[in-house]
């Protein structure tokens, strides 16, 4: 299949809601009943992200991933802020969108502090929570050149950047860096994700995104502190090989969150769910099942 067929199975498998009055994406997939699997993402990415692991989580449990607003296939207002705080109340408005009073939560880079923030403060409507390459510890998080020149760069010098050259040297930076195996996001695939991460004005809600990073401090944090008393099973997946939130990340989480249990994934780096897909969800069907038996 070319790019643009990859996007339109993606699509069929999807469904659209509208959350706070904007069309939102989602994939859905698995059976009818049971506690749905809710699935977060980061950027630049989108449900997309999920596409090798939902036909293999959907075996067992119904999956719901989203498309955060200003990404993928969901609407991209211009007026809206877009940060942890806005991304939060999202998810909240999303679950209920969707009648979802109870979810495992599943979370990684951007989409890990706001799900870990919805969670510490919504414990009830959380079954369990995983928690995969992400950060809320900055002592130990190396920023990505490209989000750090992202940060310092004034808007108006970003116009002169073609979204497509801006877009392909967003996909370099992820070969070279974020990618244990670089081949697991190539050819067709590697078109969509370029055509899903800039369409319909994407790359500016990537920026206005990065931009909130500047006052995200004492968000984090506040989830920090509520975080030690959070008491839902978590899982802590991690890639090895992650040269942004490297391990010491992972074994932060583990010592904060009372109920965790960490696993460290070898073939992987900061995108395990491209690297390393089949074994990363392995681990998050036998942690969900071994944690919440005959209630999944």
């Amino acid at each position: 299949m070319n790019a643009q067929e990859i996007i339109a199975e993606h699509k069929r498998s999807g469904k659209y809601a509208v959350v706070d009055g904007l069309r939102i994406f989602y994939r859905c997939a698995g059976p009818e009943e049971g506690i749905p699997l809710v699935m977060t993402h980061g950027i630049p990415r989108s449900s997309f992200l999920y596409r090798k692991m939902i036909p293999i989580l959907a075996r067992e449990h119904p999956v719901r991933a989203c498309d955060l607003f200003g990404f993928g296939l969901s609407d991209k207002p211009r007026d809206r802020k877009y940060g942890f705080p806005q991304f939060e109340r999202f998810l909240g408005r999303f679950l209920d969108e969707l009648g979802i009073k109870r979810a495992h939560l599943i979370c990684h880079d951007v989409g890990g502090p706001f799900t870990i923030g919805f969670a510490v403060r919504n414990p009830d409507q959380v079954a369990t929570l995983t928690i995969m390459n992400t950060t809320i510890f900055l002592s130990s998080f190396r920023i990505p050149s490209l989000v750090l020149a992202s940060i310092l760069t004034p808007t108006f010098l970003h116009h002169l950047i073609p979204d497509k050259r801006y877009a392909e040297g967003t996909l370099y930076f992820i070969h070279r860096k974020a990618l244990k195996n670089p081949d697991a996001l190539a050819g067709e695939e590697a078109k969509a994700f370029l055509e899903l991460a800039t369409r319909d004005g994407g790359r500016w809600s990537l920026i206005k995104t990065i931009k909130s990073y500047r006052v995200a401090v004492p968000y984090l944090r506040k989830i920090r502190r509520d975080l030690e008393r959070f008491d839902r099973p978590t899982l802590i997946l991690w890639g090895r090989h992650d040269p942004f939130c490297p391990p010491p990340n992972a074994l932060k989480f583990h010592r904060l969150v009372r109920n965790s249990e960490l696993r460290i994934l070898d073939g992987a780096s900061h995108f395990l769910q491209e690297d390393a897909p089949e074994e990363a969800s392995r681990n998050i069907i036998e942690f969900i099942n071994h944690s919440t038996p005959g209630r999944i």
